[in-house]
């Protein structure tokens, strides 16, 4: 057998090997955290996780939240940053919105926290949703929010780079009938 066969059949087996096992070494991860209550928290760009607010807050037409004096008395930063366990960068711009935008009749309030006692009650429901989301990631400056209050092509950042992947299949496909 040639050594190119060997390697190939070597990192085949590597990488199915990581996939196989990448989920159970999350999901003992994040047994661990639930069960001792420590979580690791990863650091935010706080600019970053408010653009979910920032859009809802410039899309609607008042605005009953929190505003920023009492914010910055209450030093809410610091508050969110320890309530902060979010496992992508969708959940930390929810949480800070949430934080941010409390409606002081506090509509839905128990609809919501029947959700999160569900969650908590049911281990296999919230591992596999905590999996899935894990999976998404965090990354600062995502603003996805932008999808849903009035998208606009100029708040992506790197946009060249959506062009370019957009045009790989193509290129692919080009120097393939070349070989």
């Amino acid at each position: 057998m040639s050594p190119v066969l060997v390697i190939i059949i070597a990192a085949i087996l590597i990488i199915t090997y990581h996939f196989l096992t990448r989920n159970q070494k999350k999901l003992k991860k994040l047994r661990q955290e639930w069960d001792s209550g420590t979580y690791y928290v990863f650091g935010e760009d706080l600019s970053s996780v408010s653009s979910y607010w920032e859009n809802k807050k410039g899309s609607a037409e008042s605005y009953a939240g929190v505003d920023q004096l009492t914010w910055d008395d209450l030093s809410m930063n610091e508050v969110f940053g320890k309530l902060n366990y979010t496992q992508t960068s969708v959940g930390s711009e929810y949480l800070f919105n949430q934080l941010r935008d409390i409606d002081p009749k506090l509509k839905g309030v128990h609809e919501k926290e029947e959700l999160y006692q569900f969650l908590a009650n049911d281990d296999q429901l919230r591992e596999k949703v905590l999996l899935i989301l894990s999976n998404l990631g965090k990354r600062n400056h995502a603003n996805t929010s932008s999808y849903f209050f009035n998208f606009n092509h100029e708040k992506l950042k790197h946009v060249y780079m959506y062009i370019v992947l957009a045009c790989l299949p193509i290129a692919s496909s080009f120097l393939c009938s070349l070989v």
